[in-house]
């Protein structure tokens, strides 16, 4: 099992016919606006709401936002909790190491 805020792993045992409670959990679409010291935030494009993640919460997808895209926002109990990336990005390449020439071999 996960723990939904705390993202921690754990094992334990059920029995077959135990029940569980479903989670009030959500998944809403949300464009990424902007980021500063606070977070990132998002607008929630169903109610236009502001929503904000913690660096923690972006994980490797730090990389992949660019103004606009629209993502899927995981909320537990009204709150962001994480994020789901879309399928494909396009984003630009703005620095590259400089290329290496390779001349074939002179023939013998």
């Amino acid at each position: 099992m996960r723990n939904l805020l705390t993202r921690a792993v754990f094992d334990k045992t059920f029995k077959a016919s135990e029940k569980f409670k479903e989670p009030d959990l959500l998944t809403v679409e949300a464009s990424y606006l902007y980021s500063d010291g606070s977070g990132f935030h998002f607008m929630d494009q169903a109610s236009f709401e502001t929503l904000t993640l913690s660096t923690e919460m972006m994980g490797d997808a730090l990389d992949f936002m660019v103004e606009g895209v629209i993502i899927q926002v995981h909320k537990f109990n009204g709150n962001p909790i994480g994020l789901e990336l879309p399928a494909q990005v396009e984003l630009s390449v703005t620095y590259t190491e400089p290329g290496v020439r390779v001349t074939p071999a002179a023939e013998a």
